[in-house]
């Protein structure tokens, strides 16, 4: 069940933005771009993987 009301589908392109911020002194975020792929892991239900 999606948690914001959007289904995830293959093709879609997915931003993941981790960054690191020092209080009044400077920052940095790294930008990555996953296109998300259906997943068939073995013993697992299935899932979805992201690819970079």
């Amino acid at each position: 069940m999606p948690l914001n009301g959007v289904t995830l589908l293959p093709g879609m392109i997915l931003s993941d933005e981790p960054g690191y911020d020092l209080a009044g002194a400077c920052g940095i975020r790294v930008e990555n771009l996953e296109l998300g792929v259906r997943a068939a892991i073995p013993g697992a239900s299935p899932c979805w993987a992201s690819r970079r």
